[in-house]
């Protein structure tokens, strides 16, 4: 009878659960889609496959979460469960420890997952407001394919230097550069450099760093400040000068305490020493969470753009740059029809990085919340039974004299003990799964305090409402009334 009751609970759950999929999953998809990008073409309705799924979780949970207790009902003597429902004070009912241990995994897992998401929420906010190091609000980043074309490297350079000047004559662009890889795009360039007149490493290998190979105009474009020496110019290009503008952090790295100014090192992609003319503040090149990045800004000369990927555009207009997204291709288009083209703001690459903490936070709280709800109907419900089991305990307490906070302090005690091992218990496992996290926590620690203490208090005031309400029942019992309930 009991596997009986619960399969039908299971299946009326589970009819539900496919109604609501039907209805999620298109709304789903539309969220989840990255910022800037096409929307997904994916078929995520549910189907047969999806039915004999939801069918096979709702018989294993039917015949789990039935036949524990039906087992243990079965296993009774009738003598010894007429004695038990007519014992008085401090009756011992058997499935109490089960249920508590089910109450306090409901509240563990809603407090991990709730955890989960205040983080992702306050490491959301912090990268929503990181500065980035150079401007991204008023520029556009114009990508045209002409490596499928069949441009070399200096076919597409002298292509996009003649875009450069048509795009800068417009009214509204106040600088315009063309660069190799954009700031916090889903590309980046790497090469090994070994510093002039410095021991190599004790293991032989050339330190790794980040670059970019720049027009002159670059950090003009992007608002990047040179705090020491120079950056290229017109004459460097026409004279296919050797040099490098250097980050702050890779000028302290390798020449600490000198000028770095005059320095030379040599790359791996090209063999013959580069001279560093200038050193440009650190910005987040490559990773959002990292500012202090060894960088290296080359020009935009033969020697260093011999790789085939595209030139990027990028115009930094004098006000939003939304209006120039149209515009742009048709310059392209102008110069060379059969070209693809497209135009995006350099904001969007920041959108592109916090997505997958907005995702997280998003699927967290939705799912911590569900958890939260279960969790409290569950203590909810205990406590309220175990108030309905001591009704008569109640009863005889209270015309023994005890007082309206005994009984509060007895209701309570059965329900928050539970509550209290689940909050420890999830607290525990959201600490170690929180450095998992790390890598989405821009700036923000993973034990970070008030996320913890945000939810861990949201958790026992809604635990706390939970139990106060069969609390409250309990004091309102009548002493006759209780000592004659059955």
């Amino acid at each position: 009878q009991l596997i009986v009751e619960s399969l039908l609970l299971s299946c009326l759950s589970g009819f539900v659960g496919i109604l609501f999929a039907w209805w999620a999953s298109d709304v789903l998809v539309a969220v989840i889609h990255p910022p800037g990008e096409r929307a997904f073409q994916l078929d995520v309705s549910p189907d047969w496959t999806i039915a004999l799924y939801i069918l096979g979780a709702i018989l294993v949970t039917a015949n789990l979460f039935g036949l524990l207790p039906a087992l243990r009902m079965s296993k009774q003597f009738p003598a010894e469960a007429l004695k038990e429902e007519r014992s008085s004070a401090g009756a011992h009912h058997g499935g109490a420890g089960l249920r508590g241990v089910l109450i306090a995994g409901q509240v563990a897992m809603s407090l991990f997952l709730l955890v989960g998401a205040g983080l992702l929420v306050r490491a959301l906010r912090k990268a929503e407001a990181t500065d980035p190091g150079f401007e991204m609000n008023r520029v556009a980043v114009l990508t045209a394919g002409l490596r499928v074309r069949g441009y070399d490297s200096i076919r597409a350079y002298e292509f996009d230097r003649r875009l450069l000047q048509r795009v800068s004559a417009l009214a509204e662009v106040e600088h315009a550069a063309v660069a190799f890889t954009v700031p916090l795009g889903s590309g980046f360039s790497q090469t090994s450099i070994r510093p002039e007149n410095q021991p190599a490493a004790s293991d032989g290998r050339a330190p790794v760093v980040d670059f970019n190979v720049v027009s002159p105009e670059f950090f003009e474009t992007l608002g990047i400040a040179v705090v020491r020496g120079r950056s290229f110019n017109a004459q460097d290009l026409t004279a296919h000068a050797r040099l490098a503008v250097v980050s702050e952090s890779l000028a302290r790295r390798y020449w600490p305490g000198q000028d770095p100014i005059g320095k030379r090192f040599s790359m791996s992609r090209a063999g013959q020493p580069i001279a560093i003319v200038g050193v440009a503040r650190d910005v987040r090149n490559v990773y959002l969470w990292s500012s202090d990045a060894p960088y290296v800004y080359l020009p935009t000369i033969p020697d260093f753009l011999d790789n085939p990927d595209d030139l990027k555009v990028l115009v930094r207009s004098s006000r939003s740059p939304i209006p120039l997204l149209s515009a742009l291709p048709g310059f392209v288009h102008d110069m060379d029809p059969s070209v693809v083209t497209s135009a995006r703001t350099l904001a969007d690459n920041l959108s592109l990085w916090i997505w997958p903490s907005k995702m997280g936070a998003l699927l967290a709280s939705i799912l911590g919340t569900l958890a939260l709800v279960l969790a409290m109907a569950g203590v909810y419900s205990v406590t309220a039974y175990v108030v309905a089991q001591r009704t008569q305990e109640i009863g005889i307490r209270m015309a023994l004299g005890a007082q309206r906070t005994d009984i509060l302090q007895l209701v309570f005690q059965s329900g928050m003990i539970w509550v209290g091992t689940g909050v420890i218990t999830g607290l525990a496992c959201a600490a170690v799964v929180s450095r998992v996290l790390s890598r989405f926590l821009y700036g923000l620690s993973t034990l970070d305090a008030i996320a913890f203490a945000e939810v861990t208090l949201l958790l026992a005031v809604v635990a706390f409402a939970a139990c106060w309400i069969p609390a409250q029942r309990a004091t309102r019992v009548d002493p006759m009334v209780a000592l004659r309930y059955e």
